[in-house]
């Protein structure tokens, strides 16, 4: 092999290298995970779990609504335009932070519509500047583990996050067991505050030198990506939306319990989720770098994530009723079916997230956007309907259904465009 062939060779490789960092990321994040909301079920009512996990998944919710789609234009053009770098990053911080501020604003002056069991933050004006805070660092860790994957250099931000994770854990039961379902809520977000000082500090100034935390120079560049990022704005939105409204539509129609049952056998569910997802981040960073060998890449990673879905969603199938056991008998009774259901929708969402990344790297944020928002339609409006009809377990038929039809969807057109890439 000579000196060429092995450079290339290299190259091929980070696809995998990078998307092995991010699926072990979202991994010992989901085993943090598991067990952080182990503790908190134990040391905590069902109802608290419901209300600390529905403020979790609303913060979540804000922060992609107002990250204007900048963390998927800092994957897609950091890795060409590390120059540039500061001024990307920063500028995405200052204005997506702008929109969260204004949006988690709104939010809380019109919670009794949104979520009326949650209009307690609104009693107090110490609640109202956490849930701030709390909505814009989550946002922030957000856009960091972006710009880190954009940087290619993922392993980072396994680090953030187990940082984050590990944090997390004693945080609401040894400072804040009286605030009850709001000292999950709050200890969480003082942890990813955690993670990414540390991240600025030591992490981001490697990966690109000179960096900190500034108001940016120039938003040249943070403007000219603009275009690109809206599109993938749109598609954010309606990826995040089944995450972080299936909580709280659980909420609002059948009891805080019951979301803290559903927040759980969802949380484990997505472990599997972080396949296709991470696999897909890696390769829209390689794609953005080295498109000469994108066509060998997608078809290896469209493999490398069905393999490893397959073998997620069999091991998950035969463990679920003893890992829902561990949060106690009520979360086991209501769950199982829930997890059984939500992990074959894992399978059909690897060719979706394939898909859909050939075309954000083609720039096609068109077909990009009717995919995710017929996605979103069909779970969401299907889970409403399934959740009266089926109970928690429906809203597990109406993701699995909705990724099922799109798959079936975009099969032929996704070998279509690996045959001429």
């Amino acid at each position: 092999m000579n000196i060429k062939q092995k450079v290339l060779s290299l190259r091929l490789g980070s696809l995998y290298r990078n998307a092995g960092f991010i699926v072990s990321n979202n991994f010992i994040v989901s085993l943090f995970g598991f067990v952080f909301w182990i503790t908190m079920a134990h040391q905590f009512t069902a109802y608290d779990v419901g209300i600390g996990s529905a403020l979790v998944a609303t913060v979540g919710f804000l922060a992609n609504l107002s990250n204007l789609g900048l963390g998927i234009g800092l994957m897609r053009f950091l890795p060409c335009e590390k120059e540039n770098a500061n001024d990307l990053i920063n500028g995405a911080f200052f204005l997506s932070g702008i929109v969260n501020i204004i949006g988690a604003s709104i939010y809380i002056a019109s919670i009794e519509y949104w979520s009326p069991n949650l209009n307690f933050i609104t009693d107090s004006p110490w609640m109202i500047v956490v849930f701030l805070g709390c909505s814009i660092i989550t946002l922030f860790s957000i856009l960091t583990d972006n710009s880190l994957i954009g940087g290619r250099s993922a392993q980072y931000v396994v680090l953030k996050n187990v940082i984050s994770s590990v944090a997390k854990i004693p945080i609401p039961v040894f400072i804040f067991p009286f605030l009850n379902g709001v000292g999950i809520f709050v200890g969480t977000g003082i942890a990813i505050f955690f993670g990414c000082v540390y991240a600025w500090v030591f992490f981001l100034p490697k990966v690109f030198l000179g960096f900190y935390p500034r108001f940016p120079s120039s938003f040249k560049f943070i403007l000219g990506i603009m275009p690109y990022s809206f599109g993938n704005y749109l598609v954010n939105l309606f990826n995040v939306s089944m995450q972080y409204i299936y909580p709280i539509m659980v909420l609002n129609r059948i009891g805080a319990e019951y979301s803290g049952y559903f927040w759980i056998a969802w949380t484990i569910t997505m472990v599997l989720g972080i396949v296709p997802v991470g696999v897909g981040q890696s390769l829209l960073s390689e794609g953005a770098y080295d498109i000469d060998r994108f066509k060998e890449n997608v078809k290896k990673a469209l493999a490398f994530s069905l393999l490893l879905g397959v073998f997620g969603v069999v091991i998950l199938n035969l463990l679920s009723e003893r890992l829902l056991s561990c949060f106690g008998e009520q979360y086991a009774t209501h769950g199982v079916n829930v997890i059984r259901y939500l992990s074959f929708g894992i399978l059909p969402q690897c060719i979706n997230v394939t898909f859909m990344t050939v075309n954000q790297v083609k720039r096609r944020l068109g077909f990009v956007v009717v995919q995710a928002m017929f996605t979103a339609s069909i779970a969401l409006i299907g889970g409403w309907y399934f959740l009266g009809l089926y109970g928690l377990v429906g809203i597990a038929k109406a993701y699995t259904m909705a990724q099922l039809i799109v798959s079936i969807c975009v099969f032929v057109p996704l070998c279509k465009e690996m045959s001429r890439l």
